[in-house]
């Protein structure tokens, strides 16, 4: 993630590279908060919501627990959708889908240091484990 040292005067600006964040955003409607990625624009007065992004393979979403958030897309400059509390909207084929969250908790449980498997079939859990214990690689 990019970000300057400190926000200029008139907007809350960073740069979402690859990787997941949750954002907290305090409210500050002089400032807007902006999340820029390559294939979308996140633009927030206050709200909490988690943005998941990943460069090689183009999945991106953002889900929103709080507040409200407009999504645009960078690629399909005229889907724009704002989401309301307990909606997702994730990108396919680059266009977005808009979703309900049918469990909030699972979608910020990673920054309490656990891992939703709720979706995650027996199999490929097994493969990923064996996989990474093959190469050495640590496991959470």
């Amino acid at each position: 993630m990019e970000y300057p040292a400190v926000f200029s005067r008139k907007s809350r600006n960073v740069r979402l590279l690859r990787g997941e964040v949750m954002f907290d955003v305090a409210r500050d409607e002089k400032r807007p908060f902006n999340v820029e990625t390559y294939n979308s624009s996140i633009s927030v007065l206050g709200t909490r919501f988690n943005v998941c992004l990943d460069g090689e393979t183009g999945d991106f979403s953002a889900a929103l627990l709080r507040g409200s958030i407009k999504v645009s897309n960078n690629i399909s400059p005229d889907e724009v959708y704002i989401l309301r509390p307990n909606q997702m909207v994730r990108m396919e084929d680059n266009h977005f889908i808009v979703e309900h969250i049918d469990d909030p908790e699972a979608v910020e449980c990673w920054t309490n240091g656990l891992i939703d498997i709720t979706e995650f079939p027996l199999p490929d859990m097994l493969t990923i484990y064996i996989e990474n214990y093959n190469t050495g690689d640590v496991l959470l």
